[in-house]
């Protein structure tokens, strides 16, 4: 028997739907789990949006029992701005979620996972640059970090900021690498509890091969 077979032997369910608005265009989602607990992410149009003014908002829906349902999805951006690149990740009962919002790094966390997100932080600012995008987060204990690459002074720029209390505050954020060559690769794992490795792919010149680029941190 093959696996597939395996597959369509069991019992599946769906498939179902998260409630959403009516008429919105939701976009592909990043799923997160911790126990019982699953977290879906996603960044949705509003029904009849302007093209050349189309403000996506970020959702996130919560299921307590393993996905079997969901309950109602909360709006995090809440913007009259265009709001996407999100992603989340998830320690123990903390819910961490970022995501870029009128070109600003933006960050909102759920301490106790009861559906009660703190007020935004605001990662980015002017030195690390603009166009911010491949946002990446990971989190252990009371240590949360998160990578994304940006343009500065026409470089490509990557850029790792670090929280040691669960997301209250964050550090600095640090230029961990830069380029005048494009960088379309970004990828950040924990190697311990307080340290992670983030690694990126920096294009060569025309008719030249790509390189893959890590650092360790901190």
């Amino acid at each position: 028997m093959t696996d597939e077979a395996t597959i369509q032997d069991r019992a599946l369910t769906g498939p179902l739907r998260i409630p959403g608005t009516a008429g919105a265009d939701a976009e592909p989602p990043t799923v997160a789990r911790s126990g019982n607990n699953v977290f879906v992410l996603w960044h949705e149009f509003p029904p009849g949006f302007d093209p050349n003014n189309p403000q996506p908002d970020i959702f996130l829906a919560r299921s307590t029992n393993g996905g079997s349902t969901f309950q109602p999805r909360i709006n995090l951006s809440n913007s009259p701005t265009i709001s996407s690149e999100e992603t989340l990740t998830v320690s123990g009962s903390r819910v961490y979620v970022v995501w870029v919002e009128a070109g600003d790094v933006v960050f909102r966390r759920d301490r106790e996972n009861d559906g009660v997100y703190s007020n935004r932080i605001t990662l980015s600012s002017a030195n690390t640059g603009a166009a911010p995008e491949l946002l990446r987060i990971a989190a252990s204990g009371s240590n949360v970090f998160v990578a994304w690459r940006a343009t500065l002074n026409n470089e490509d720029a990557v850029f790792l900021t670090r929280s040691t209390n669960g997301g209250d505050s964050f550090q600095a954020p640090a230029r961990v690498g830069v380029s005048d060559l494009p960088q379309p690769g970004l990828a950040m794992t924990l190697v311990s509890d307080n340290r992670v490795l983030v690694a990126w792919r920096t294009s060569g010149p025309p008719g030249t091969q790509g390189e893959i680029f890590y650092v360790l941190a901190p």
